[in-house]
C-alpha cells in the first residue's frame, strides 16, 4: 500500500512539474511576442517620424504591392472615343493569350514569313 501511495505522489508531483513547465513556456512566448510587437511599433514610429504619415504609408503600400506582386498597371490600356479602342484592346488580350499558349510556335512561324 505504501508503494502505491509513493507512486501516486510521484505522478502528482510530475503533473505539477509539467504544469509549471507549460506555464513558464507560455510566459516566455508571451514575453517574446510583446517584445516583437514593441520593436515593430518603435520601427513604425521611427518611419513615420522620418517620412511623415503619408510618406511612410506610401512606402508600406508599395512594399506590400511588391511582395505580393500586385499589378498596378493594366495589361491592356483602352482609350479613345471610338469603338476601335475596345477592339484593339480585345485583340491585344487574344494575342497575348495565344503567345502564352503557343509562344515558341508562333515566333517560329512569324520568323519564317
Amino acid at each position: 500500500m505504501q508503494i502505491a501511495d509513493l507512486k501516486s505522489q510521484a505522478v502528482v508531483k510530475g503533473a505539477h512539474g509539467d504544469a509549471e513547465a507549460t506555464k513558464l513556456k507560455a510566459l516566455g512566448e508571451a514575453a517574446a511576442i510583446r517584445s516583437t510587437g514593441q520593436a515593430k511599433a518603435e520601427a513604425y514610429l521611427a518611419g513615420v517620424e522620418a517620412l511623415g504619415k503619408e510618406g511612410y504609408t506610401a512606402v508600406q503600400l508599395m512594399q506590400i504591392i511588391g511582395e505580393r506582386q500586385v499589378r498596378v498597371v493594366p495589361d491592356v490600356a483602352v482609350s479613345g472615343g471610338n469603338s476601335s479602342g475596345m477592339v484593339d484592346g480585345l485583340m491585344g488580350l487574344l494575342l497575348r493569350h495565344e503567345v502564352q499558349e503557343n509562344g515558341a510556335d508562333m515566333i517560329t512561324a512569324v520568323n519564317k514569313n
